[in-house]
């Protein structure tokens, strides 16, 4: 059933999950996230995102370096 006013489903569904989200990973109560205004909401929660995608490629990054300092270091060994 479609209704003219309020949120879809879908709308719905991402408003919890951005809640779930502020509450479990920045600490925030439910009332706090809740009651913030939704351009608020979103600007933090894209924010965390932003921060874990960046925390990932530095891990990557340093996960490959050491993987390639564990490389150069058993060449020198073998032919050093």
């Amino acid at each position: 059933m479609l209704h003219f006013f309020g949120q879809t489903h879908d709308l719905k569904e991402l408003s919890i999950e951005y809640l779930y989200a502020l509450v479990k990973h920045l600490g925030l109560s439910y009332y706090d996230a809740y009651n913030m205004p939704i351009w608020r909401r979103t600007w933090f929660v894209e924010k965390l995102v932003a921060e874990n995608k960046e925390k990932s490629a530095r891990q990557e990054m340093e996960a490959k370096a050491a993987q390639q300092k564990s490389v150069s270091n058993s060449s020198k060994r073998l032919f050093g």
